[in-house]
């Protein structure tokens, strides 16, 4: 990825559960299984000032980004989203019907950030020379994978 500011900028897809929201551990209430994972905050803003971020994840799979802020309010345990999260509302969210690969626009330059691709997904990306643009993330293995991703985006596309 280029800092340049006259070079188009990458599209980011961005996965929530396991991705920007980690699982708790025990028996918990549905509304209580995930929390805000650490860096999240600091990630998507990278994100936004070097990439145009969509959300792709099945809790917004209609293409809702409100979905999003709900879940991120439901980890955060509170009545509202607070207002240094409320800028999330503005990230679009990409509409998909049976495969998130439909939602992507595989001819320009993109990512997929996510905890599980698939196969299919990945067979997909294949297809279209975007195999390398798969990044898996699991905060639930590791709370620091977030910062690793910052690092694999940061190295030149090729």
């Amino acid at each position: 990825m280029t800092d340049s500011t006259d070079a188009p900028r990458p599209t980011s897809y961005l996965g929530i559960d396991g991705v920007l929201l980690r699982r708790r551990s025990g028996n918990l209430p549905a509304r209580d299984v995930f929390r805000v994972a650490q860096y999240a905050r600091h990630f998507i803003i990278w994100s936004l000032k070097h990439c145009d971020v969509r959300w792709l994840s099945s809790r917004c799979q209609a293409g809702d980004a409100r979905d999003v802020c709900e879940a991120l309010r439901l980890a955060f345990a509170l009545p509202e989203l607070p207002k240094s999260w409320q800028f999330i509302a503005n990230i679009p969210a990409a509409r998909w019907e049976r495969k998130k690969t439909d939602a992507m626009d595989l001819s320009g330059d993109s990512y997929w950030l996510d905890t599980d691709h698939g196969e299919e997904a990945l067979a997909v990306l294949t297809a279209n020379g975007k195999t390398d643009r798969a990044i898996e993330v699991s905060v639930d293995r590791d709370p620091k994978d977030l910062p690793r991703a910052t690092r694999i985006l940061l190295q030149p596309s090729g």
